[in-house]
């Protein structure tokens, strides 16, 4: 009969018990202890390897078997209260953003060249290169210790400088978490405000519109950790060139 002791890290070798079994090839397994026995070099466990149904059971020595802590089933989301079920997705929202927000840290702070800058001009029908400028970027941690939690601290601050354009918009931006997830919305309460920011672990996008002109750009990471930029400025008397 199955043994109904706790289980835990210092009593986990008794009948019925699941626990870690180590096969011949050295690879890790789920197990239930079926018997118990003691052999010449000491006490062994018959082990069923689940899910392996059609493998036979095997005697092994305890030095082959490891803890394994019980865990309770999860409770399908359709059967959770709605309370809890909103208090889930929004962990599991915050879990995903943070994780993608500190990879974007680690792949993007620093400060950089610009390796391409371009400016556009809509022209006869079509956008053409009106001329290239250079410039630097810089992507610096901007916390706020205060806050109750790191995902309503965390923030990058995203500043670049530009030359050879005249009223270039710079830009000059805090990303937070939200801005991972595409939830920030677009601002439209100043001139040069940045809004429709858009980021993961790989490449950022900013647009943000002046009385005539608008700026919209993609930052990616690129070979010896250096942005490319491209930009598109258009008004003119044809209007919006995009």
């Amino acid at each position: 009969a199955a043994d109904e002791r706790p289980n835990s890290p210092d009593n986990y070798v008794y009948v019925g018990n699941l626990v870690q079994a180590q096969d011949e090839y050295g690879q890790w397994y789920v197990s239930e202890i079926v018997e118990l026995r003691e052999g010449v070099a000491g006490t062994e466990a018959l082990v069923k390897y689940l899910g392996w149904e059609d493998w036979p059971c095997e005697w092994l020595p305890l030095s082959k078997l490891g803890y394994m802590p019980k865990v309770r089933p999860p409770v399908p989301d359709e059967m959770l209260p709605e309370e809890q079920l909103k208090e889930k997705l929004e962990n599991v929202y915050r879990e995903k953003a943070m994780f993608q927000c500190q990879k974007f840290r680690a792949a993007f702070e620093g400060r950089y060249d610009v390796a391409v800058g371009e400016r556009y001009t809509f022209r006869d029908g079509s956008l053409k290169v009106s001329e290239t400028f250079d410039g630097a970027l810089d992507v610096a941690t901007n916390d706020d210790a205060a806050a109750p939690s790191a995902f309503d601290g965390w923030a990058c601050r995203v500043s670049e400088t530009r030359s050879g354009v005249a009223d270039g918009l710079p830009l000059v931006a805090d990303l937070r978490p939200d801005d991972f997830s595409g939830k920030t919305p677009a601002s439209t309460d100043a001139p040069g405000a940045p809004g429709g920011v858009a980021a993961n672990c790989e490449a950022f996008s900013c647009a943000r519109a002046g009385s005539n002109r608008l700026a919209t750009e993609v930052w990616m990471a690129a070979s010896g950790r250096v942005l490319q930029c491209r930009v598109v400025y258009d008004r003119d008397a044809d209007g919006w060139g995009f």
